[in-house]
Parts: structure tokens; C-alpha cells; sequence
């Protein structure tokens, strides 16, 4: 195995990649390469691209979900909102469960 030659290397293979936050050993919200969330947080240039992905995804599953389709523009944008200020943003997780469960919110 050949040994690693860039810093970039060096860090994913001491570091790990770790795409869930995760309390690295000092008890410090962490994520990706040993990135602290508790003392760097993210800059508006990281944060942008989440929020991009996240309206994204959620998007996605709302344009599954046919009785979505027949709201105007401002109720599904509404809905679109919902995970974001529920604090789960872009998951959807309630749209996902409710279309696996086969459920559909009354609007």
C-alpha cells in the first residue's frame, strides 16, 4: 500500500471521513475530516451549498407527492418551509414517512 502523500490524503486517513456530526474524543460536535462545529462552525461559503441541497431534497420529495402538485405556488412553498423551522432541514422526514406509510396531510 502506498503511503499517502498530500496533507489531504494524510488527514482522511487520520482523521476518517464522517458524514454525521459525531462528539470526537474531547466531547466536540465534529464532522467530515475532523472538522469542530463547537469552535469553527461553517462559513456562509460552506453553509450555501447545504441550503442549496437541502431546498433541493426537499423539493424532490414534495414533487412526489401528487396532491402537492395541485397547491398554488405559496402552499407548497409553506410546505417546503416546514422542515426548516421544525429543525430538521431539508430531511423531510415527514413527508417521507407519510408517503411510505401511505397517509396524506389534509390542506
Amino acid at each position: 500500500m502506498t503511503p499517502p502523500t498530500t496533507l489531504r490524503e494524510q488527514l482522511l486517513r487520520d482523521q476518517g471521513l464522517r458524514l454525521t456530526p459525531y462528539r470526537a474524543s474531547e466531547g466536540l460536535l465534529t464532522i467530515g475530516v475532523g472538522r469542530c462545529l463547537d469552535r469553527i462552525g461553517l462559513s456562509l461559503a460552506e453553509a450555501e451549498p447545504l441550503l442549496d441541497n437541502d431546498i433541493g431534497r426537499a423539493t424532490a420529495v414534495l414533487a412526489q407527492m401528487p396532491w402537492a402538485q395541485r397547491l398554488d405556488t405559496i402552499r407548497r412553498a409553506a410546505l417546503l418551509n416546514l422542515p426548516s423551522t421544525a429543525g430538521s432541514a431539508g430531511s423531510a422526514g415527514s413527508w417521507s414517512d407519510q408517503r411510505a406509510s401511505g397517509t396524506a396531510w389534509r390542506v
